[in-house]
């Protein structure tokens, strides 16, 4: 009878140090995400829809826009877009199902100060416990904008277009000797 007694105990002391393993791996696996989550250079949201308010969003998310967690999980990419941004973006996400091919577009988003952060956005459908979610990743792209424009303003004159030696010491000259040429508000 000790012996069949003994077999039960050590048959639930197996099941409990099997699920103990369970609950470390997935405690391990856990802290794997939030450390990839929140060590990404991107920014990452996930919300059930464009107009639910974020379910969860990492730190480079808030201090890019200049939210705190609490301030930016009741907001959603509609109160963050312009409106005629969000109607088009949100036309572009009503064909998405979990698995299908993402959505890439730039966007900007309305940052907590009033200001604006252009993003290059990669955005999915997700599903989990049996319900459809979006998950977003951005890119700041302000910086690449401002080189961009500062690129153009330096290797263009009105119309003209040229990035050797020779046509920047023109484009020099012009600015140096005809300041008017870039100030619309002077008139000859």
């Amino acid at each position: 009878a000790h012996v069949g007694f003994l077999k039960q105990i050590a048959g639930q002391l197996s099941i409990l140090i099997e699920k103990g393993r369970w609950v470390s791996d997935l405690a391990q696996s856990n802290e794997r995400y939030r450390t990839l989550f929140e060590m990404s250079n991107d920014a990452i949201f996930i919300c059930p829809s464009p107009t639910h308010p974020c379910v969860t969003v990492n730190e480079n998310m808030c201090n890019w826009l200049g939210y705190t967690h609490q301030a930016l999980s009741k907001l959603s990419l509609h109160d963050l877009m312009h409106a005629g941004e969000f109607d088009r973006i949100s036309q572009l996400m009503e064909g998405l199902v979990p698995g299908g091919t993402p959505i890439i577009f730039e966007t900007e988003l309305q940052k907590g100060d009033g200001g604006e952060l252009s993003l290059g956005m990669r955005v999915v459908a997700i599903e989990h416990g049996g319900e459809q979610f979006i998950q977003g990743f951005a890119r700041d792209l302000s910086e690449v904008k401002a080189l961009s424009e500062q690129l153009k303003r330096h290797s263009t004159f009105e119309n003209l277009i040229g990035k050797n030696h020779k046509m920047q010491e023109i484009f020099e000259l012009i600015h140096k000797y005809s300041p008017t040429a870039f100030d619309d508000q002077k008139q000859f």
